[in-house]
């Protein structure tokens, strides 16, 4: 056998052993030299929450965006806005339960819901920006009041993917603070709403059966298949090589001796490797709780969809979680504005009245602190959320390091139905992707202002999760319905 056939079959062999892979021994030679357990070169997340508040936000913007100057009828501030206009966040009013999680957050201002904008007869409106919010699809008129959405949220993308990645229990777990709304979010397919459970003791019940609390630690199982997959790897490669080694020529057979031995020496410190422990699957108390929809003790049962929603993810039984927070109107907050029927949104549509010349002048500050207390305990379910995931290590930091929320509205301004100037919030590194700590205002008439009047942006709801696929390791380029969508990820993020 001359050098020419020898090259040839050694290389058939190398591909052989490696499964049929394309790739020949310098590939071997790449695996010998780099870190066993290495991640991605970028880095990715691991997990996806989605907290949805219906009814907006603390905010002075109209349906164009622009803002009220609060010397009018109109409230004119704005409770979404940092302390500073700088790009380091210093964390506002509305945020303050979330001060200690200052470093895990994107707070962004400046970003239109231009789907629902393009689609919606006045720009805005309950069911087109309910059905729009999480979708960006395109949007259909059933009847004077439901309006349906064409296509899935981006909570189901993401875990229709994840699961192909990496199969859990449950695909998502789908969660409510049951109050007053105008339609959901959350869609699994075109028309098709999501399941939730508002009692969490049923909830409870459904996602942990059959699941033991406690117990000693254990391996990852993600790091143990991952571990399993290098060595069959590794193994393949070795008989490949041992089985036809003696067809080649003695420089070939010296080679192919060398390989053998890098692949023992992998083999050997793979098995040496201390792998990382999986999270403590510790049961969360959760008590026997009765009533329909209509009569949950949501100031019980919020704080305990959060503590559910952490076991699940310790525990490994999902990759996605959801929570859909209703526009309450917060009795137990001892609130000293009133809102019609006791809803939530009437609280919102008083922002019109308590302007300096609205005839609810003279108490703007009952207005504003009770509507600022309502807010600040939606915020304080993320934060009981950080609180569980940062305690909880994972790798080399904590699971909050690798997990990502997405807190968002249908509206910014509930008393106009705006989507413009939304409110919205990234929590949490994604497993470093994402430069946290930090306020972004994409509204180009800022000019450094902290609440600027004047409103234009060029930025979308589907460049921001265009940049959430991204930061799971999907390469999409754009997200939503091809007739509205605004392609490419949110500049700046990363």
């Amino acid at each position: 056998m001359n050098d020419e056939s020898s090259k040839k079959l050694s290389r058939r062999l190398v591909l052989r052993g490696l499964g049929g892979a394309a790739i020949g021994l310098p590939f071997l030679e790449s695996v010998m030299t780099r870190k066993a357990f290495a991640q991605a070169t970028a880095p990715q997340a691991k997990r996806f929450f989605v907290f949805f508040e219906h009814g907006g936000t603390i905010s002075a913007a109209t349906r164009t965006g622009a803002k009220y100057s609060g010397n009018g009828a109109n409230n004119g501030f704005d409770g979404w806005a940092p302390l500073s206009a700088a790009e380091a966040l210093q964390v506002g009013p509305i945020h303050q339960p979330l001060a200690a999680h200052t470093d895990q957050l994107l707070v962004l201002r400046g970003v239109d819901n231009m789907a629902v904008w393009k689609q919606a007869p006045y720009n805005g409106d309950h069911g087109w920006a309910n059905a729009g919010a999480l979708s960006l699809a395109k949007l259909t008129k059933i009847d004077a009041d439901t309006i349906v959405s064409e296509g899935p949220s981006i909570d189901v993308v993401l875990q229709q993917r994840l699961q192909q990645r990496s199969p859990a229990r449950f695909a998502s777990i789908d969660l409510e603070v049951p109050a007053h709304n105008y339609g959901s979010p959350f869609y699994t397919a075109a028309r098709q709403k999501k399941a939730r459970d508002y009692n969490p003791r049923t909830a409870f019940n459904r996602i942990f059966a059959g699941v033991t609390s406690g117990g000693p630690p254990v391996p990852d199982p993600a790091a143990v298949r991952e571990r399993a997959l290098k060595k069959s790897v590794l193994d393949g490669t070795g008989e490949g090589l041992t089985v036809y080694k003696n067809q080649l020529s003695a420089q070939d057979k010296r080679t192919i001796d060398e390989h053998l031995t890098h692949i023992r020496s992998i083999e050997t410190r793979l098995d040496a490797m201390q792998l990382p422990v999986a999270p403590s699957c510790m049961l969360p108390t959760v008590p026997n709780i009765t009533g329909d929809w209509y009569s949950m003790p949501i100031q019980q049962t919020g704080p305990l969809m959060v503590d559910i929603l952490i076991a699940a993810m310790r525990c490994g039984l999902t990759h996605v979680g959801t929570l859909e927070i209703g526009d309450f109107y917060a009795l137990w907050l001892n609130p000293t504005f009133p809102a019609g029927y006791n809803i939530g949104h009437s609280l919102h549509h008083s922002a019109n009245e308590v302007g300096k010349t609205g005839p609810q002048a003279a108490r703007w500050q009952d207005w504003y602190d009770t509507i600022l207390k309502n807010r600040q305990w939606r915020t304080g379910l993320l934060a009981r959320l950080m609180d569980g995931l940062k305690a909880t290590p994972e790798g080399d930091g904590t699971m909050l390091d690798n997990s990502l929320t997405l807190w968002t509205s249908e509206f910014s301004c509930g008393a106009d139905h705006s989507v413009n100037d939304m409110g919205l919030m990234l929590a949490g590194k994604a497993g470093g992707y994402f430069r946290t700590g930090r306020h972004l205002n994409f509204n180009t008439k800022a000019m450094g202002q902290l609440q600027p009047l004047q409103y234009q942006t060029t930025a979308s709801l589907h460049n921001v999760y265009t940049s959430i696929l991204n930061a799971f390791g999907y390469p999409d380029t754009n997200f939503g319905d091809t007739n509205y969508y605004v392609q490419g990820p949110l500049p700046g993020l990363t």
